[in-house]
């Protein structure tokens, strides 16, 4: 598949201290609803370190680099991008921004593309970074014209995630008693609910961090116990915790596919279907700001 080359007036260079100011003014530009603003410390300890962990969530072994595209005309950064190659057999890339702009999301993904070489398989926009609350994927619709430029390039696309946003408080929400514990990580919560001894729901919360931003983890039902109302009562009660711990403003990751066919994908959804947990969370309050991308790109 032919690859775009540059356009003439863009030279693309390796990332350099000086550059700080320009990429987190590219950054920022793509900020979301429900995200802090990337700061240079934020920046720097990305580039040139392995990204953070946190719970089960296993991110890429390589650390990354990253280039600038730069306007030979005004001087000015109007492109960047961090990537990696994990083997000899494929790469990825961790963020990418250009303040939408074509000419320039073509030229950084063919140079990344000429920097993996043809015989790599590429994958992209796969893991969180520290540039963000850990924000997991590619927000396509706040980035259309990047989408396209990827699509354009050989890059398939799937759709992950919902990522969903709630000012806090929230009034009006059932409740239920819970017991509370610090699970295996100190930024998490796990709220509880027993009957007879016995587990049947439980949320996990991640603690308010960015002044103010709280995250709801998961809320989980057991089979037998479902269909009584008690997956909205513990969203109540995880939203009040966290406005109590002083978060101003909530989001979540709803993985809210449809139940996959028998043999699939194994990820099942609170109720075993996807219509029941966005009712669950529009009548809550949340409000669904964008739908996160995975990319491939196969040699």
């Amino acid at each position: 598949m032919p690859v775009p080359t540059p356009a003439p007036r863009l030279t693309i260079r390796p990332y350099e201290e000086r550059d700080e100011r320009g990429v987190l003014d590219l950054v920022n530009a793509d900020r979301l609803l429900g995200q802090p603003v990337t700061t240079g410390q934020m920046l720097r300890d990305h580039i040139g370190h392995h990204p953070r962990m946190v719970g089960d969530s296993v991110a890429p072994v390589a650390v990354p680099e990253a280039d600038v595209v730069v306007d030979q005309a005004t001087g000015e950064i109007v492109g960047a991008a961090a990537y990696a190659a994990r083997d000899e057999a494929s790469g990825y890339v961790r963020w990418l921004h250009c303040r939408e702009g074509r000419v320039v999301a073509d030229a950084l993904i063919a140079h990344l593309l000429r920097r993996f070489g043809p015989d790599r398989r590429v994958d992209a926009f796969e893991s969180p970074t520290p540039l963000g609350y850990f924000l997991e994927g590619f927000p396509a619709r706040h980035r259309p014209t990047t989408l396209a430029a990827m699509e354009s390039a050989g890059f398939t696309a799937s759709d992950e995630w919902g990522y969903r946003h709630a000012r806090l408080p929230l009034p009006g929400l059932a409740r239920v008693e819970y017991t509370l514990s610090e699970p295996h990580h100190p930024d998490l919560r796990e709220m509880v609910v027993s009957e007879d001894g016995e587990r049947v729901a439980s949320a996990t919360i991640g603690l308010p961090q960015y002044d103010g931003i709280g995250i709801l983890w998961s809320i989980t039902v057991e089979p037998p116990a479902r269909g009584r109302g008690l997956g909205s009562a513990l969203l109540g009660s995880a939203m009040t915790l966290l406005t109590e711990l002083g978060a101003r403003e909530v989001i979540l990751f709803a993985d809210d596919a449809p139940p996959p066919p028998p043999g699939g994908d194994d990820r099942v959804p609170l109720e075993d279907d996807h219509t029941v947990v966005t009712r669950m969370y529009d009548r809550a309050g949340f409000r669904e700001v964008d739908r996160l991308l995975h990319f491939i790109r196969c040699p």
